[in-house]
């Protein structure tokens, strides 16, 4: 078929002519290739392992060998730490600098659609999802070739949606969180041990406590070692130093009285009233025995100090929420 224009003229376009066509013509056509839902899904091969943490990619052939679902990864104020997804549970499996964060979300994002070989299997990367509920949480799901069809992954991705947000392993303790309440332990020896009110409470088995060496720091490696819901570490940490838990996410809280001190001085000293009885303020902290900053607040307050400890995320939260500009 000639041009519309012949080789070195114009000419008009025609109106009638144009008119008389038909919209099949007018319009690109669509690909023929249309996607069967009903196949394995296929993708070509990318380089993960030069996109991800070394010590999480030395971590991935295992993961998804024992039934892994995804990797998250939850950023904090000092660090990324990654976790293995599974049906039951997440672990830890690296710790990168929060700096390259951002670098490492724009290489994951070329991945996606693509797929790595593994010597037993090969794993498409379908999606990653970002919760902003608890900040810019990565999670990249993998589905093993030719075991998933396209809407097969769509219900997985769901379901690995609600499983990450049941686990949440967000709700762990931060790194810092792990030194604070290793340095409160070991500034405050008790009778009786820290391990042992882990094992009362139920948190640790005696089998898992005895998988870390005993030595210096062995507070801290067993923070380190498993996965902590912060609540429940805040609760043990308050019956080993004999004092009041307080849940201040669950209680009664004031504003007014979060705002006695300073928002930037709480958050650094991870500190907050929640409540004031006549001239009694009671403060949530993340360590209660903390003499010195006890009697900073009393002095900033000109009150007496009633100390509760809790956790030091929920603390963090509640300042926020506290000093956030009213509607």
């Amino acid at each position: 078929m000639g041009s519309l224009f012949g080789q070195g003229e114009t000419r008009k376009p025609q109106a009638s002519r144009r008119a008389s066509r038909s919209l099949d013509e007018l319009v690109p056509p669509l690909s023929r290739e249309v996607e069967d839902r009903s196949r394995p899904m296929t993708a070509p091969e990318v380089d993960l392992k030069g996109k991800l943490p070394a010590e999480v990619a030395d971590h991935l052939p295992g993961l998804l060998g024992a039934g892994g679902r995804a990797i998250l990864a939850n950023p904090e104020e000092e660090e990324v730490r990654w976790f293995g997804v599974h049906e039951d549970h997440v672990e830890e499996i690296g710790r990168s600098p929060v700096a390259g964060y951002s670098e490492l979300l724009l290489l994951l994002d070329s991945c996606r659609g693509g797929a790595i070989t593994l010597p037993e299997a090969r794993y498409r990367i379908e999606a990653f999802k970002s919760f902003n509920e608890f900040g810019d949480r990565l999670v990249l799901q993998f589905f093993e070739e030719g075991r998933f069809t396209s809407d097969e992954a769509i219900e997985r991705r769901q379901e690995n949606i609600r499983l990450v947000n049941r686990l949440k392993p967000a709700t762990s303790l931060t790194a810092r969180n792990e030194r604070d309440i290793a340095r409160a332990i070991t500034m405050n020896p008790r009778a009786r041990p820290f391990v042992e009110i882990l094992v009362e409470e139920g948190v640790l088995t005696r089998e898992q406590i005895e998988e870390v060496p005993a030595g210096e720091d062995f507070e801290l490696r067993l923070l380190q070692t498993h996965i902590f819901p912060r609540k429940v570490a805040a609760l043990a940490l308050a019956h080993y130093l004999g004092v009041d838990y307080i849940d201040v996410e669950a209680c009664a809280f004031s504003k007014e009285t979060a705002r006695l001190l300073d928002k930037d001085w709480e958050l650094d000293r991870q500190v907050v009233p929640f409540a004031q009885d006549g001239e009694e303020l009671k403060v949530a902290m993340a360590d209660p025995t903390d003499t010195g900053l006890l009697a900073e607040i009393a002095e900033r307050t000109g009150l007496r100090i009633r100390p509760y400890c809790s956790a030091a995320q929920d603390i963090v939260g509640m300042i926020h929420k506290a000093h956030k500009r009213d509607d």
